[in-house]
């Protein structure tokens, strides 16, 4: 065993050069303050190679004096020129000589120390091996030389490699506990401790505090590398669930926006669809008018190839006529006959063809009477419809002999209402007049829901509220309507209240919450919706309304507190009045009929139907509906007045293309030939021709032939004419039908163009071919072409109620404006509830940059962000289980078992001892306190399951406690020590039973032993758990190594005898004691010891004696004869009182 020899100080406290010998066990004596534990710190500052999380200067004191080695080396006293340095700079030397006798080996442990005082110390730790160390070997003409000068010299005496520097304690430690015991080197830290421990003895009270500070090793647990694998877990956690959360809105957000453009994608192209049935339809029109005119024009051809046959039998028969009339010339005088038929039947030709020219002429004159059907729209038409009618009825039936009797006075009515014509340019006004009107009537019908004229009034609200009402609905806010929510108990006040309450009569409310939402929504239709009121309750709440007496407020009740509110902020104000005179005094006041007085100010206001309240909206819906049926009866009147004017335009038209004048001539020319005509009679008459027989008869036959012919003629002809007025109007109406066909595809190309431009290029990549598909494609539209007529009619139908369909259908949930309103407004709150930035919120940016920018953050956040978040979250899980399985729970299951370990340890060694017949040993118990981490940590797990699995809530929560508590909690469950209580027992034979061992707990007995009988437990624990540090893996009598046991002020209540028997004790253990005690216990301690060092100092003086002696057996042997304690009773009897 090594054992300290020597101490040797140099520049240290008050000592300038000193050697100490030290034989054996030593006792460090002297009075308080005189620098015992100079000596006792100069000691435990080489044995920790200067480590201050080790040193404990001056340990008995109790108390922290702020002494360090940086003072010691200066020789800094407080009691000595008022604790100033004694020295400004130094180098301090310290060395600590050990000796194994069994060796004959020495080695040497030191410091060399410089000092300054605004400086700490530097430090160099040495080692030299096989040196019996003396500082008075380096003293030369009476000072220490160098260190430098002393390590050149220790080289030279004892070799370069004798000497090994370190550059820091716990290398130094190691080495020298390694060359003192290669064997099994202790362990540094355990050493160091269990050295610190003993510095600080005292008396044993708490079994469990001696235990935790002297026999178990403080092993921190990690607590908060736990804790911070959890938190980083947790926040991992809290992330993605943020980019969860995240994700969830904005998916919500984008399908809106998404659904929305897909729906205005789809609504272009159905618009698109419907075009080209209005393309296909026309075609149809077209080519149904085409048929028509090709029809006519066949039947045409028809009547004029049949006029030419009969041109050709008039041609024969009159051809047959003149010869037999050539015949008949030659007759007696028929010659002259002849040529007169032949005259005559020029002059009927002739007449023939005038009465169809007149004919022709007269009939657009004589329709002029249909006029009549306008004349209470437009009267001045009444004079030329009559002149028609006249006209008609000169005209219908008659001959042309009777039409030339009455020539002058056709020509005249023809001529009148040809002048009268020029100046109905009025019906064309008053065509565009009437149809403006009909337009008008139509959109007041949709204005009042009534759109297809057919559906009865439902609602009394303005069709913007109504509009705005379904806007809101589709956006998924909540309304209710002012009218709903009121009751007026005077309806003889209604028209009032409502006339002074204006557009605010129809005001909405919603939820507070959604008060925002529908104000945006209002505002981006501002235009649409500028006369909609919304109620803001918030503001209503920070406004009391001032309440007239007799406020007309007071008609009108409601069960819902920001109706009256809202009411008596509007309206309150205003006094009802009875009489003008009454309303000129009040400031702010109402009639019944409306009348207002406010101020200076006067006013009225416009007629209007009462909704406030169910009776009101009860009655204006009747009135509304008789209101409807009158306006769909105008509207009917309307449409069959523009008809009408259309046709009366269109025969104004007719009349332009007759020319009056020609019309006369023609009637002067009729006349000419009919006199003709009689004359030829007259004449032929006069010649009395003889009797022909069969050619007069067959003469007679032709000429009833050639009149039949001629009307025959006559009626084709007026047909053909027909025709050509029917050919010349399809084929005008054909020409139309083509230009408005081509119109209607150029329509459709500008449809297609902005249906295309209104979903931009990015959109329609994201959002693909959209929710829907087009229930018309182009090649059923192309199919209809090749249909006959009806079938392609009653496909178009098919067609158009498909789009029908899809329309419902694609806005059952909302419009496109209404869901990307609801996206925007959507983008707005995700915005604001996770606080992003750069969201394009702004007026300037466009639903489509919305949309985009939702849809690429959507895509970031599912695909990148939030996969990479939850490989971190797993990671973080699988660190963080670890970290609590292995790196907690294991790693505290390993400190208990090795609590054990070092228990059984110490009572192994202490169970050898037997300190004045009794032996000790220390049992350990699990603090209820820590019970449930204790049950957590030892419970048998399955192979399948983790720790957590089968721990109890308790367990549970106690885990919880310790990882999520205030930071002195986590500390006491960081000390593995915390969690077991401690008891010393102290066994001895039973006297009465010799095979039994009585075992007492110390605690029990604690109050009723002395001092010494207190302390004597804790020293043989001390050295118990001191040879446990210092002799590892030892066997009995395995004492290599050091076995150096420092004591400060120790052993005061023990007797002489039992401070000897411990003094045995510690040397039969392997254990050298330097024990410092004060001036009074050396005659205890000098026949315990086998030297002894004085330490002297008169207080406030620097001067310092040290000395020390050596105590041979003989020395103690006299000592021990001479001193009482050891004399018997019977001594003393024997020996006789002073006088005797």
């Amino acid at each position: 065993m090594y054992e300290l020899k020597r101490i040797s100080l140099h520049n240290w406290y008050l000592v300038d050069v000193l050697d100490i010998s030290i034989r054996e066990h030593a006792a460090l004596i002297g009075q308080t303050g005189a620098g015992k534990s100079s000596v006792l710190d100069a000691i435990q500052t080489v044995i920790s190679g200067n480590n201050r999380n080790v040193l404990e200067l001056n340990a008995a004191a109790g108390v922290q004096r702020g002494r360090s080695v940086r003072d010691y080396a200066l020789g800094c006293v407080s009691d000595v020129n008022e604790g100033k340095p004694r020295r400004e700079r130094c180098e301090t030397t310290l060395v600590l000589t050990f000796h194994d006798k069994g060796l004959g080996k020495h080695i040497a442990l030191g410091l060399l120390l410089r000092a300054e005082q605004d400086l700490s110390e530097q430090t160099k730790r040495f080692i030299v091996d096989g040196c019996d160390f003396r500082i008075e070997d380096f003293v030369e003409g009476g000072s220490v030389i160098s260190h430098d000068a002393m390590v050149e010299r220790i080289r030279k005496e004892h070799g370069d490699r004798a000497i090994s520097f370190y550059q820091n304690s716990t290398k130094f430690v190691n080495a020298y506990l390694q060359v003192m015991r290669p064997s099994a080197p202790p362990d540094a830290k355990r050493f160091l401790r269990s050295f610190a421990n003993a510095l600080q003895a005292k008396e044993m009270s708490d079994p469990t505090d001696f235990v935790r500070r002297f026999v178990l090793e403080p092993l921190p647990l990690d607590v908060a590398g736990v804790r911070s694998s959890i938190s980083v877990w947790r926040e991992m956690s809290a992330e993605v669930a943020r980019i969860e959360g995240m994700t969830s809105d904005l998916s919500t957000v984008t399908s809106r926006f998404q659904k929305g453009f897909s729906i205005s994608k789809m609504e272009g192209e159905l618009n698109v669809a419907s075009f080209a049935l209005d393309v296909a339809e026309a075609e149809l029109e077209t080519r149904k008018l085409r048929d028509e005119l090709t029809s006519s024009q066949a039947e045409l051809k028809t009547a004029t190839a049949r006029s030419e046959e009969l041109s050709a039998e008039v041609n024969d028969l009159e051809a047959e006529r003149g010869g037999l009339r050539q015949k008949l010339t030659e007759v007696d005088g028929s010659a002259e006959l002849g040529r007169l038929d032949s005259e005559r039947r020029l002059l009927e030709e002739r007449k023939a063809s005038l009465r169809h020219r007149i004919e022709s002429g007269l009939i657009p004159y004589a329709d002029i009477r249909h006029l009549k059907a306008i004349t209470s729209m437009i009267p001045i038409v009444s004079s030329i419809a009559e002149e028609g009618a006249k006209l008609t009825k000169l005209t219908s039936g008659r001959s042309a002999e009777e039409w030339a009797s009455v020539a002058g006075e056709i020509s005249e009515k023809v001529s009148g209402i040809s002048g009268k014509s020029r100046d109905l340019h009025v019906i064309l006004t008053h065509l565009d007049e009437t149809r403006e009107a009909a337009i008008e009537m139509r959109t007041k019908l949709r204005d009042f829901g009534d759109e297809d004229a057919s559906a009865g009034p439902e609602a009394v609200l303005s069709r913007g509220v109504r509009s705005f009402l379904a806007d809101l609905e589709r956006a998924g806010i909540g309304a209710r309507c002012l009218p709903d929510l009121v009751t007026v108990s005077d309806t003889s006040w209604a028209y009032a209240l409502e006339a002074i309450l204006g557009a605010n009569r129809e005001a909405i409310i919603v939820d507070e919450a959604q008060v925002d939402a529908a104000f945006e929504l209002l505002y981006r239709n501002r235009n649409t919706y500028d006369g909609v009121r919304l109620i803001d309750q918030r503001r209503l709440r920070n406004v009391r309304a001032r309440l007239a007496e007799n406020s007309i407020a007071e008609v009108v009740t409601s069960d819902d507190p920001v109706v009256r509110q809202f009411l008596e902020f509007n309206v309150g104000r205003y006094s009802r009045a009875e009489t003008e005179a009454e309303l000129r005094s009040l400031s702010s006041g109402i009639m019944r009929n409306g009348k207002t007085g406010s101020g200076a100010t006067l006013r009225v206001f416009r007629d209007r139907r009462p909704i406030l309240g169910k009776t009101a909206q009860s009655a204006a819906r009747g009135e509304l509906a008789l209101e409807l049926t009158e306006m769909r009866e105008r509207y009917e009147n309307l449409q069959k007045s523009t008809r009408d004017l259309e046709a009366a335009q269109q025969r104004i038209r007719a009349l332009s293309v007759i020319d009056p004048e020609t019309l006369s001539k023609a009637f002067t020319d009729l006349k000419e030939v009919l006199t003709a005509l009689r004359s030829l009679a007259q004449r032929r008459q006069a010649m009395s021709a003889p009797d022909t027989g069969n050619i007069d008869a067959r003469l007679s036959e032709i000429e009833g032939r050639l009149e039949d012919l001629g009307a025959e003629t006559l009626k084709i002809d007026k047909r053909r004419r027909t025709l050509d007025i029917q050919c010349g109007i399809m084929s005008a109406k054909l020409d139309d039908r083509q230009n408005d066909l081509l119109s209607l595809r150029q329509s459709m190309s500008e449809v297609k163009e902005r249906s295309q431009a209104a979903i931009p290029e990015a959109v329609a990549r994201l959002i693909g071919e959209g929710d829907y598909e087009v229930p018309v494609t182009d090649e059923e539209v192309d199919a209809i072409t090749g249909l006959p007529i009806s079938e392609a009619t009653s496909r178009i139908a098919v067609l158009r109620e498909r789009i029908s369909d899809v329309r419902q259908e694609i806005t059952r949930d909302g419009s496109a404006g209404a869901l990307i309103t609801r996206g925007n407004n959507g983008l707005m709150s995700y915005a604001q509830k996770w606080m992003v930035e750069d969201a394009p919120l702004g007026e300037n940016s466009t639903d489509a940059e919305r949309f985009i920018w939702a849809h690429s953050h959507l895509d970031r956040l599912s695909n990148h962000e939030l996969l990479q978040y939850r490989e971190r979250l797993e990671r973080a899980r699988d660190e963080m289980e670890t970290s609590l399985t292995e790196g907690l729970i294991g790693r505290i299951g390993e400190q208990f078992a090795l609590m054990e370990e070092q228990l059984d340890s110490l009572n192994r060694r202490l169970g050898k001892y037997s300190f004045v017949g009794q032996t000790y040993q220390f049992r350990s118990t699990v603090s209820a306190q820590f019970l449930p981490i204790y049950r957590l940590v030892t419970a048998e797990v399955p192979a399948d399951q983790s720790v957590l699995d089968v721990a109890d809530d308790e367990s549970l929560q106690a885990l919880d406690a310790l990882l999520e508590g205030e930071s002195d909690d986590v500390k006491r469950y960081e000390d593995y020590r915390n969690y077991f209580n401690f008891e010393l027992f102290i066994e001895h034979p039973d006297p009465e039973d010799a095979g039994r061992t009585v075992s007492t707990p110390f605690s029990s007995v604690l109050g009723k032993l002395s001092g010494g009988q207190r302390q004597a437990p804790y020293y043989v624990a001390i050295a118990a758990s001191l040879v446990s540090a210092y002799y590892p893996k030892a066997t009995p009598g395995d004492y290599e190594g050091m076995g150096l046991m420092v004591f400060d002020e120790a052993f005061n209540k023990l007797d002489i005898p039992n401070t000897q028997r411990l003094m045995d004790l510690f040397r039969s253990l392997g254990l050298q004691v330097i024990v410092a005690a004060p001036e009074e216990k050396r005659s205890s301690l000098i026949e315990c010891v086998d030297s002894v060092i004085s330490v002297g100092r008169n207080p406030g003086s620097s001067d310092v004696f040290i000395d020390s002696v050596s105590i041979g057996a003989k020395a103690k042997e006299r000592m021990f004869a001479e001193n009482p304690v050891h004399l018997s009773a019977d001594a003393f009897e024997s020996v006789g009182t002073p006088g005797e």
